[in-house]
């Protein structure tokens, strides 16, 4: 428990903002690693490992990691039907749909993201992972050349923020950083737009 505990503060203190990098994501790696020999089918220690891989671009490891919680979950849920543990499913699809965009798998981003948004439908309280699905599944289309279903999803993801700065901040931020020059103008149109008084 004490190898799982310390891999947890070491993944907190990484998803910090204070903190930018440590040197310790190795051991924390280890740690999980050790933790899950002994637990290797604990949802949390699967997860927490599968971040920490994601965060050091070991992407092919942490994409096999979230099939397996993604298997292990789903019996879960058949056997109980928690809401819970839908949830967690839910937040391991978003996070499958990450992982395939970082991978190149374009379709299967697209895809595990929009299971994960018509999941989320009636979860109010996983706004984020909404949002990072919605913005997956927008940039999994513009690399797939569908313009349209991209900019779709992506004013489906203001509009559920009620128009966010933030929100479109990002928007406009992943339309200029994966775009060309059309995608670029757009997103300054739109910030013109959203912050015309």
């Amino acid at each position: 428990m004490a190898n799982y505990r310390f891999a947890e503060v070491v993944f907190d203190q990484l998803s910090s903002k204070a903190v930018s990098r440590l040197a310790l994501p190795s051991t924390a790696l280890f740690a999980l690693r050790l933790y899950l020999i002994q637990r290797p089918n604990d949802p949390d220690g699967l997860h927490t490992l599968s971040l920490l891989l994601e965060r050091e671009k070991q992407y092919g490891a942490a994409l096999e990691l979230l099939h397996r919680l993604s298997e292990i979950l789903e019996q879960l849920y058949e056997d109980s039907e928690e809401e819970d543990i839908l949830s967690k499913f839910c937040i391991v699809k978003s996070d499958l749909g990450r992982i395939y965009l970082a991978l190149g798998d374009y379709e299967a981003a697209v895809e595990n993201s929009s299971t994960a948004l018509d999941l989320l439908q009636d979860m109010a309280a996983l706004d984020r992972v909404r949002l990072s699905s919605h913005l997956t599944q927008g940039l999994g289309y513009y690399f797939l050349g569908e313009m349209d279903d991209a900019i779709g999803v992506f004013q489906s993801a203001l509009a559920e923020s009620n128009e966010d700065v933030d929100v479109m901040l990002l928007v406009a931020q992943a339309l200029w950083a994966v775009g060309g020059v059309r995608e670029k103008e757009v997103a300054i149109e739109q910030i013109h737009d959203w912050f015309r008084p």
